[in-house]
C-alpha cells in the first residue's frame, strides 16, 4: 500500500482496509483466533462451573459451594485473568505487526507475527493493562466512591427509602452516562496507541503520548469506524443467531419443557461459539485501520511520506537497519572508540606482525601496526611447500 502515500479520506481508508483483510485474510484470521479461543476457553470454564453451581450445588450442600466458589476465584484472579490479559496483549501486538507489514508490502505469516510480539511481549502487555486502567479500572473506582458518598449522604440526611432509591436511580443513570462518555473520548484518543509503540518501537507510556498527539484532528473520523464495525459485529451476529432461532421455533418438539434444558445448553454453547467466531472475523478490522489512521497522520502532520520516498531513494537510513552496522562513519567511529576497544583491536592483530620488536607508538595517537597486506615482499615469511 505504500506506492499511494498521501493524505486519504475515510472512504479510502476503509477501502483500503478491505484490500488488505482480504488479500491476507487467512493469516489475520488465524492471529485474532488465538487470543479469542483462550479467552473463550476460560469463559467456558466460567460458564461450567455457574452451571455446576445451578444444577449440583444444592445437593452438595452450602459449605462446598462456599469453597469451590472462593477456591474458583482465587483461580480466576491468579490464573485465568492473567492468561487472558497475556492472550490480548500478545495478540494485539502480532496483529499490529502483521498490519503494519502489510502496509509496507512486506510478507509475513502468522507464526512470524508472533515470533515479533513476543520479543517486546511485556510491553504490549504493560500497554493493554494501562489502556484497560484509564478506560475501565479508573472510572469503576470513582463511580464506587461516588455510589458510597451518595448513599452516605442520603442516610445523614434522614431521607426515606423511596425518596433515597430514586434519587440513587436518577444519580446512577447520569453517571454511567458519564461513564460511557468518558470511555469513549480516551479510547478515541488511545486508539493509536499500539500502532505506534509497535512501528515506533517505544514504550507503553511514549506510544500512548504519541497516540494522543497524532489522534487530534482525526477523533471523528475514528469514531465513525467505531459505529461502523459495532453496527458490522451485530450484523454477524444476527446472521450466526438467526438460523438457530428459527430451527428451534419452527422444528416440532424443540420447544417443549422435556427438551428445555437440552436446547439451553445448545444456545448457550452457540452463543459463546458466535462471540468468538464474531471476535476473529472483526478485530483484524479494527486493527488494519487503526494503522491506517496512524500512518495517514503522520503524513499529514509529519511528512511521512516525503520520508519514506527518501529512504526508498537511499538518502536516509531504514529503520529497521541491522544492529551491527554502527551509525556512525567508520573512520569517525575509530576515532571516537575507546582505548580498551583499541588495545583489543591491536591484539588481535599483533600475531600478524613479523617483527620481534614492539610497534612504535606515535606522539599523538595509539601505536600503528602494519598489516601482512601492506608488508613488503621480502618482509613476509616463507611460504611452506608440500612434500613432494
Amino acid at each position: 500500500m505504500t506506492d499511494a502515500l498521501r493524505p486519504s479520506t475515510l472512504g479510502e481508508i476503509l477501502d483500503r482496509t478491505a484490500t488488505i483483510y482480504r488479500s491476507r485474510f487467512l493469516v489475520f484470521l488465524g492471529i485474532a483466533s488465538l487470543p479469542a479461543g483462550v479467552i473463550l476457553s476460560c469463559a467456558a470454564v466460567m460458564v461450567l462451573f455457574f452451571a455446576w453451581l445451578g444444577t449440583e450445588g444444592n445437593a452438595a450442600g452450602p459449605l462446598v459451594v462456599g469453597v469451590a466458589s472462593i477456591l474458583f476465584f482465587v483461580v480466576g484472579l491468579l490464573v485465568f485473568l492473567p492468561v487472558c490479559i497475556g492472550a490480548a496483549g500478545l495478540g494485539a501486538g502480532a496483529m499490529n505487526h502483521a498490519a503494519a507489514a502489510a502496509f509496507e508490502n512486506h510478507s509475513i505469516t502468522i507464526r512470524g507475527a508472533y515470533q515479533r510480539a513476543w520479543k517486546r511481549g511485556w510491553q504490549y502487555i504493560g500497554l493493554l493493562v494501562l489502556e484497560g486502567l484509564i478506560l475501565v479500572v479508573a472510572p469503576g473506582v470513582v463511580w464506587t466512591i461516588l455510589i458510597f458518598i451518595f448513599a452516605m449522604g442520603q442516610v445523614a440526611a434522614g431521607k426515606s427509602s423511596a425518596e433515597a432509591g430514586a434519587a440513587a436511580g436518577a444519580v446512577v443513570l447520569l453517571f454511567l452516562a458519564a461513564m460511557g462518555l468518558y470511555a469513549v473520548f480516551m479510547l478515541l484518543m488511545l486508539c493509536l496507541s499500539f500502532p505506534a509503540c509497535v512501528v515506533e518501537n517505544v514504550g507503553a507510556g511514549t506510544a500512548m503520548k504519541r497516540a494522543i498527539s497524532l489522534s487530534k484532528g482525526t477523533r471523528g473520523r475514528i469514531l465513525v469506524l467505531y459505529i461502523l464495525g459495532m453496527v458490522l459485529r451485530w450484523g454477524i451476529s444476527m446472521v450466526l443467531m438467526i438460523p438457530v432461532i428459527l430451527i428451534v421455533a419452527l422444528v416440532p418438539g424443540l420447544d417443549t419443557p422435556q427438551h428445555a434444558r437440552v436446547i439451553g445448553s445448545v444456545m448457550l454453547v452457540l452463543i459463546y461459539g458466535g462471540s468468538f467466531l464474531v471476535r476473529a472475523l472483526t478485530k483484524p478490522i479494527y486493527t488494519i485501520a487503526q494503522v491506517l489512521f496512524y500512518y495517514d497522520q503522520r503524513i499529514r502532520k509529519e511528512g511521512y511520506d516525503i520520508e519514506w520516498l527518501m529512504r526508498q531513494a537511499g538518502m536516509v537510513p531504514s529503520p529497521a537497519a541491522p544492529e551491527g552496522v554502527p551509525w556512525m562513519p567508520p573512520a569517525l567511529a575509530r576515532e571516537r572508540a575507546p582505548q580498551s576497544a583499541t588495545a583489543s583491536v591491536e591484539a588481535n592483530v599483533a600475531p600478524y606482525t613479523t617483527s620481534a620488536e614492539p610497534p612504535v607508538a606515535e606522539a599523538n595517537g595509539p601505536a600503528q601496526v602494519a598489516h601482512p597486506q601492506n608488508l613488503p615482499p621480502e618482509a613476509l615469511p616463507p611460504a611452506q611447500r608440500e612434500p613432494a
